[in-house]
């Protein structure tokens, strides 16, 4: 049995602009506030799929804490 995985044009695009936004916002905001993000990466959703996760590893030299997460291009964010 042969399994392709096809994703729709709207779907890598949608995946690309979130991981380059995800990128440049961790980027900026690291080099502003002493916040070291690491390993930052976006799953690509699957065709159909509605949710994608954005992981990273987050550390902060002066104890900030990450108290929650906002995106122009998503209606839904949650921290785990």
């Amino acid at each position: 049995m042969n399994t392709f995985n096809s994703y729709s044009p709207k779907t890598i695009r949608s995946g690309l602009l979130a991981s380059c936004a995800l990128a440049l916002a961790a980027v900026c905001h690291a080099q502003v506030s002493g916040i070291d993000v690491k390993d930052a990466w976006v799953r690509t959703s699957v065709q159909g799929q509605k949710a994608t996760g954005a992981f990273m590893n987050i550390t902060s030299k002066d104890g900030a804490k990450l108290v929650g997460v906002s995106s122009p291009v998503a209606g839904l964010g949650e921290v785990h």
